[in-house]
């Protein structure tokens, strides 16, 4: 049953939002089941908390699900018998419902106890008046989609690193501490060894042996050791720089996220650029760009990150589903912006595109933001609309550029015709790399070899920029034809 009456289209656009601000396999607990559901359990690293038992659950695996019970307190319905402890830890995302009568979301915000394991919290409701109501005096709260059948709002909370949990826990006893110290390290192992298989190890015995594994060849162990060891005492000597250095070397990078989310301090570490760069750089740019889209949060501020994503080859592929994506598009030029516009007209928020559009024009020019939105060589009528609106803003010195940089990844020829084209040819004018390209996506051989012959200046370097544009997109017969 679900607790919040979502169309599959409101589902979809909730979900975008959520796909949005978390990594894959970011830790997200959903409070109460909806439509969402499978879709997070399929995504994420996910816990739904839901007064169905779990065998009546068919859509969510029993692994999970926590039973809790609907209860009324001062007049709010919600699971208030729901134990912290049955929870994870370290919450990347709290997902929260809220329907008048149904379940409360205020007494959610009251549960000091459960919102200390979480930086975010996503509020959801079907009633979007209602939910703003509740939520638009707090200055911790950010509308991601405000009608008034959906409401979907963020609230960014102002939680302490984890740095100070588990610190007090005790040290290695004198003796093991000797051993490190005389450097006998096959001793070490051993007495660590029969240390660890009591039936409660302490966090300074896990802590030590994670920290032998962890060199070459024993990454990935002592990087699962280390995970453990931050969901209890991420604050024990510096369990969250051994997660985060073990988690690049071992290519963890949902680990790399959980730790940078929950001690953003991390962040900040003059360490951790150059070995995170030093990782790039050994792995290639398409297994970088795929860590970043794994590792990046939008709480995160990592600029150089999200400008390392846009980088690399053109034959590199990029999810634009991610929040790396999203983070470019409010910062940096290129085709994720496109994508970002397209997903929007598939959403059904067209209305959003002409404040996105002017927004990116003012960062980015007319030029950069044609090339930015035109992605593939056919493309909805509602964006045709935005890309002649902006060729009307080109001058005659610049609408050469404007259509060149349309001519990158789409199709001119919905804008320009062949007569233009050949007018452009007969005046004596500089052929430029888009007309050319014209003349290949249209088939025109007649067209193509008048261009060619013609003398024009600027043909050579016309013809090696479409080639290079042509292997970069892997359009092999075009590249052989020209």
């Amino acid at each position: 049953m679900d607790d919040l009456q979502l169309t599959p289209e409101a589902v979809a656009r909730v979900h975008d939002r959520i796909l949005g601000l978390e990594p894959a396999h970011t830790r997200v607990v959903e409070f109460g089941h909806s439509g969402l559901s499978r879709l997070l359990a399929a995504h994420f690293d996910y816990v739904l908390v839901d007064e169905l038992k779990p065998f009546e659950h068919r859509d969510i695996p029993t692994e999970h699900l926590v039973h809790a019970s609907l209860s009324e307190d001062v007049g709010s319905p919600w699971f208030h018998d729901i134990e912290p402890s049955l929870l994870p830890i370290n919450i990347g995302l709290m997902v929260i419902h809220h329907r008048v009568g149904t379940l409360d979301a205020s007494a959610a915000l009251r549960r000091s106890d459960l919102l200390q394991r979480t930086r975010r919290l996503l509020i959801i409701s079907d009633d979007g008046e209602a939910l703003s109501g509740m939520l638009n005096e707090r200055k911790d709260a950010v509308p991601l989609i405000d009608d008034p059948d959906l409401g979907a709002w963020l609230l960014h909370r102002d939680v302490e690193s984890v740095q100070g949990v588990g610190t007090a826990h005790p040290r290695l006893d004198i003796f093991t501490r000797g051993l490190h110290i005389l450097r006998l390290r096959r001793w070490q192992k051993r007495r660590l060894g029969r240390l660890s298989m009591g039936p409660n190890p302490t966090i300074a015995v896990r802590e030590a042996r994670a920290r032998m594994m962890a060199t070459p060849g024993t990454w990935e162990e002592a990087s699962e050791a280390y995970g453990a060891l931050f969901d209890e005492a991420p604050g024990f000597r510096d369990v969250g720089w051994q997660l985060l250095r073990t988690s690049v070397y071992a290519e963890r990078w949902n680990l790399v996220s959980r730790a940078l989310i929950n001690m953003p301090e991390l962040c900040e570490d003059e360490r951790f650029r150059p070995m995170v760069e030093k990782k790039f750089n050994l792995i290639g740019p398409q297994a970088t760009v795929l860590a970043i889209e794994k590792m990046y949060s939008t709480s995160l501020d990592l600029q150089w990150l999200v400008h390392r994503w846009t980088l690399g080859q053109s034959g590199v592929r990029r999810n634009h589903l991610t929040p790396v994506s999203h983070a470019a598009c409010m910062t940096l030029s290129g085709p994720h912006i496109g994508h970002y516009v397209l997903r929007k007209i598939d959403l059904g928020e067209s209305e959003e595109l002409p404040k996105m559009i002017d927004d990116a024009v003012e960062r980015h020019g007319v030029i950069e933001t044609l090339a930015s939105v035109c992605v593939n060589e056919t493309l909805p009528e509602a964006l045709n609309e935005i890309v002649r609106d902006l060729l009307q803003r080109c001058d005659g010195m610049t609408v050469h550029r404007a259509i060149q940089a349309i001519g990158r990844r789409g199709d001119p020829a919905q804008f320009v015709g062949r007569s233009s084209i050949m007018a452009m040819m007969e005046s004596g004018t500089s052929l430029h790399t888009w007309m050319v390209e014209f003349a290949r996506r249209t088939q025109d051989r007649a067209m193509l070899n008048a261009l060619l012959s013609k003398g024009l200046p600027g043909t050579t370097d016309a013809v090696i920029e479409t080639l290079e544009n042509l292997v970069g997109q892997r359009r092999d017969e075009r590249t052989v034809d020209l």
